[in-house]
């Protein structure tokens, strides 16, 4: 390294061609802004095709819904909330959730794997309450793999199956046409809040 008015860093600056320096310093600027751009592009796109993704995928989700409360059934809801259809692969029950939804000897549960859910589709499976299996308390675990695309997606599902059977409402078991109407009008109501 020498310091003087011709020479810094082994560099004559006097005989640089300066056109060609600022030839390969513009070049050397576009092609790191090319990288960064397509940097940019590319997780743009794998951001795009996520939130497509998650727009147009199925989304299988699984609850309770009481026709009439207080009374001693109910149905399981599988529903597909999702864009897409999914198929159903597998469904996992816990032992005990299994014999309490079973309707008589049977079980049913497993009859819609292998079978599609179209968009805003359901399947519902009846419960009754009355069954000395059927134990108010227990937390309830389903878990269920679908196809959406090209992709399979697993969810689980853990709560009490009958926490909506029991909200309160009118009694009809002895009632006239007008309270039976007006319990099922409520309970529609209470559907859609």
């Amino acid at each position: 390294l020498i310091r003087g008015d011709k020479m810094f860093l082994n560099l004559d600056w006097t005989t640089i061609n300066w056109d060609i320096a600022s030839t390969l310093s513009s070049s050397f600027l576009s092609i790191v802004a090319i990288i960064i751009s397509v940097v940019a592009v590319v997780k743009t796109s794998k951001d795009n095709n996520r939130i497509l993704e998650e727009n147009s995928r199925a989304y299988i989700s699984i609850y309770t819904e009481a026709l009439i409360a207080n009374r001693n059934h109910f149905y399981i809801i599988i529903k597909n909330f999702g864009n897409t259809n999914a198929f159903i692969e597998s469904i996992e029950v816990d032992n005990k959730t299994r014999e309490m939804i079973k309707l008589g000897n049977k079980d049913y549960i497993d009859r819609i794997v292998n079978n599609q859910l179209a968009p805003n589709q359901s399947i519902t499976h009846l419960v009754s309450t009355q069954k000395k299996e059927f134990d108010s308390n227990h937390i309830s675990k389903f878990k269920i793999t679908y196809k959406s695309g090209r992709k399979i997606y697993s969810d689980t599902f853990e709560f009490n199956l009958s926490w909506n059977s029991t909200m309160p409402s009118i009694s009809i078991s002895t009632a006239d046409y007008d309270k039976q109407f007006l319990e099922l009008y409520q309970d529609e109501i209470r559907k859609k809040l």
